[in-house]
């Protein structure tokens, strides 16, 4: 019957054993480790490629959703910035009285006197002014099917049948990487994350505002540059 190994030839062998567990476990980690290294650039890149996206279309929504309701007359375009005038309804004048007017109102949104201004058409000349107030009325008009009645306070005394056409003065700016709004004199509101070059901008192109967007971030993405050319509201008048 033989003894059983021991001394110094089975210390080696453990110790062989334990060097190859090490050099295994390491092989294993490193790997491991370059796999969530790779895994992170492709969220990353992923996550970036989505922002940019979102970006590019929350610019195309809002500026075809105001710029193409818009004429010549209402927009004043800069390389980084769009000065216009949108309009948001239309009402028709029944009354006037103890400086208000009672109205017939429809529009694509209800009055907002924090923001709206009346612009009365009552002749040649443009005749505007901010919106004070704008409440319900209950009687003194009989408004058609999708109209309101409303009494306003602000607009300059009209006779009946004055049409007066209600909108907001804002302005879209490409600034610090983002597309921003300011309406009136506060300050520019991001709506988009950061995300837009120094190569971005504005242009004024035959009856209608014409729209690059560089990525401010490299990418491989084939749709970078993008430009937009949005036709103003007059765009098929001669």
């Amino acid at each position: 019957m033989s003894a059983a190994r021991s001394g110094p030839a089975r210390d080696g062998f453990a110790l062989a054993e334990a060097v190859f567990a090490i050099a295994i476990t390491s092989v294993v980690a490193a790997t491991a480790a370059v796999s969530l290294s790779g895994a992170a650039r492709i969220a990353t890149a992923a996550a970036e490629r989505a922002e940019r996206a979102d970006a590019r279309r929350t610019v195309a929504t809002a500026l075809r959703t105001d710029v193409s309701v818009t004429t010549a007359a209402d927009v004043s375009i800069a390389p980084d910035t769009i000065r216009l005038r949108v309009f948001r309804g239309a009402a028709l004048v029944c009354d006037t009285a103890d400086g208000t007017v009672l109205v017939r109102y429809r529009g694509a949104r209800r009055p907002e006197p924090e923001k709206d201004s009346v612009l009365a058409m009552a002749s040649a000349v443009e005749m505007a002014s901010p919106l004070a107030a704008a409440a319900d009325a209950s009687a003194g008009c009989i408004g058609a099917a999708g109209e309101s009645i409303m009494r306003w306070t602000g607009p300059a005394a009209a006779p009946g049948g004055t049409v007066l056409l209600l909108f907001e003065t804002g302005t879209y700016a490409l600034s610090a990487r983002a597309l921003r709004y300011r309406r009136g004199g506060g300050g520019r509101q991001p709506l988009t994350a950061e995300v837009f070059g120094a190569g971005s901008g504005f242009e004024t192109e035959a009856r209608a505002l014409g729209v690059r967007l560089d990525a401010a971030l490299p990418t491989r993405a084939l749709d970078w540059p993008v430009r937009l050319r949005i036709p103003l509201l007059n765009a098929g008048r001669p």
